[in-house]
């Protein structure tokens, strides 16, 4: 336990030595050290563009979920169809984004015997 020039309280992390509010009791360290992370996070990072296509679909008021199909409207709906082709594109580079987790991941399996090669 350290005190700031206000006289406030803070723990010390045993491993970097910081001034962290929290510490996590199994050993001692703070959340950085701890490896610790917020679910929500990983969960941007690890798929580019899902969030960005969901809101474009709400905004024309059609099925939210990627890959979901996308009805026809008549010619003269010009903001829809600029939205669409932003959908369009926005799900066409998610699929080569998938395309390359499932190659790593059918590599690591190769590797690991779990897949014939």
């Amino acid at each position: 336990m350290t005190w700031d020039e206000q006289g406030r309280p803070w723990f010390e992390c045993g491993r970097c030595s910081r001034r962290v509010r929290h510490i996590y009791l199994n050993e001692l360290v703070c959340r950085r050290c701890a490896g610790l992370d917020y679910a929500s996070r990983y969960i941007h990072r690890s798929v580019p563009g899902v969030h960005r296509v969901m809101r474009w679909r709400r905004m024309i008021g059609i099925d939210p979920h990627p890959f979901a199909p996308i009805p026809k409207r008549k010619r003269h709906h010009t903001r829809y169809h600029r939205i669409v082709a932003r959908i369009l594109l926005e799900e066409r580079a998610l699929l080569g984004h998938l395309q390359t987790v499932t190659h790593d991941l059918e590599r690591r399996a190769r590797l690991r015997g779990m897949l014939a090669k």
